[in-house]
């Protein structure tokens, strides 16, 4: 799955705080989606590997990683309406279900 593109951001239209608050959701997104990207790519692995065998991923497993691709998504729309504290808000908890992927797929 093909990470989101981070929107583009006019900075000069945006107040100081405003900025502050888009470089801040900036940073955390560069990071939060390579870590999606990541667990999204282990998670297609270890399909591959079960599919092979006869298996498949758990579905509450396939829940978490839908979930953690909504909400980096989620993270998207909100910077391009400028909406930077709920697209922080979508990341961390983007990030929250990335971390419960950690006893799968492994850091």
């Amino acid at each position: 799955m093909p990470a989101p593109r981070l929107p583009q951001v006019d900075e000069s239209a945006l107040s100081a705080d405003s900025r502050a608050a888009w470089h801040e959701v900036r940073t955390r997104f560069l990071f939060t989606s390579a870590h999606v990207a990541d667990a999204h790519e282990r998670l297609s692995a270890l399909s591959s590997r079960l599919h092979s065998r006869g298996l498949a991923l758990n579905v509450d497993i396939a829940a978490r990683a839908a979930s953690m691709q909504a909400f980096l998504d989620d993270s998207v729309a909100l910077i391009g309406a400028l909406n930077f504290e709920q697209a922080g808000q979508a990341l961390v908890r983007a990030a929250y279900q990335r971390e419960r992927l950690t006893d799968v797929i492994g850091r």
